[in-house]
This record gives structure tokens, C-alpha cells and sequence, in this order.
């Protein structure tokens, strides 16, 4: 029942920038704090199930899991996942950066910057569940660290700033619609 009047509000993606300097001229720049986090936890994920797959037995015969084409399917994509994530994610923030250094970055910058946000908790918290896939039953146990970073991944992708539906956000960006 409390109503904040618009004057107490900003809108990142809308309102001119409100302090001098290069540090606040587009504080979008803060969203890439949880993609880079989920970055780390995909790649910390895959880390694991290598070391898991490697050391688990196959009970088809093999000396490990690791020589099982599934395994070697879902650990290849994951690290895919989470390396292309970065990569996007770093491209994207290196732009707004420097744009950023000249003033405030225009729309097609910052649409890059939300859709590459956005992407980066996506395909990471998918390659967290290909690499926690891989590793077979072990991955559902509070015991193998894979299973404490499917959790942390969910968590990210819940965040309003990076669920699936700001996608629309960099759209309306891109074709001046914003409001």
C-alpha cells in the first residue's frame, strides 16, 4: 500500500546518468556480476565431473565412465556452454566498457549487454546440468559438489535481472521501444 513516487526511482536501461564519471556512466555494467559468477560455477562444475568421471568406475566394463560416449557427449557440451557463455559475456562488457568511457553507451550496446547477461546464466546453468548429467547418479547426492552448483546456478537464473524473459528487454533496446 505504499506508493514510490517516480522521482525516488531509476531505470538503468532509461534514465541519464546521474553521477559524473566513466564509473557510473552505465551502471548496467553491474548485471554482469551474476553471469560471471555463473560463468564460474559451470566451469567449476565441469572441473568436478571430470575429476569424478575420470575416477568413477564404469559398471559396463571400463576403466572409468570417462570412456563412455555419453559422458564424453554431455562433458564436451558443457564445456562448450560454458566457455561460449564467457566469451560472449567478456565481448559484450569489454564494448559497454569502453563505450562507457565516452559517456553513456547507446542502445544497441546496452541491448548487447542484457541479451549477453542473459545468455551467459542461461547457458551456464545449462552446462552445470549437462556436467552434473554426466557424472550419472553421483550428481544427485548433497555429497558431490556438482549438485551444490546446479543449486547456485538455478538460484541465478531466478534472478530478475537475468530470467529468460529480459531477452524482451535488449529487443525493445534494439528497436527503440524501450520504456
Amino acid at each position: 500500500d505504499i506508493v514510490v513516487h517516480e522521482s525516488m526511482s531509476y531505470n538503468h536501461l532509461r534514465d541519464p546518468q546521474v553521477r559524473p564519471g566513466q564509473r557510473y556512466a552505465y551502471t548496467g555494467l553491474a548485471h554482469a556480476l551474476i553471469p560471471a559468477v555463473s560463468v564460474g560455477i559451470a566451469r567449476g562444475a565441469v572441473t568436478d565431473a571430470l575429476a569424478i568421471c575420470r575416477a568413477k568406475a564404469d559398471r559396463y566394463g571400463g576403466a572409468s565412465i570417462s570412456t563412455n560416449p555419453f559422458v564424453q557427449f554431455n562433458l564436451g557440451q558443457a564445456a562448450a556452454k560454458s566457455d561460449a557463455a564467457a566469451c560472449l559475456l567478456h565481448a559484450a562488457i569489454d564494448e559497454a566498457w569502453k563505450a562507457a568511457e565516452h559517456g553513456r553507451p547507446n542502445d544497441h550496446v546496452r541491448a548487447r549487454v542484457r541479451a549477453a547477461c542473459t545468455f551467459a546464466v542461461d547457458a551456464a546453468g545449462e552446462a552445470t546440468a549437462l556436467a552434473r548429467s554426466a557424472v550419472g547418479s553421483t550428481g544427485i547426492y548433497e555429497t558431490c559438489p556438482i549438485e551444490r552448483r546446479c543449486r547456485d546456478a538455478s538460484t541465478a537464473a531466478t534472478h530478475i535481472a537475468h530470467r529468460s524473459s529480459t531477452y524482451a528487454d535488449g529487443g525493445a533496446l534494439l528497436l527503440g521501444t524501450y520504456a
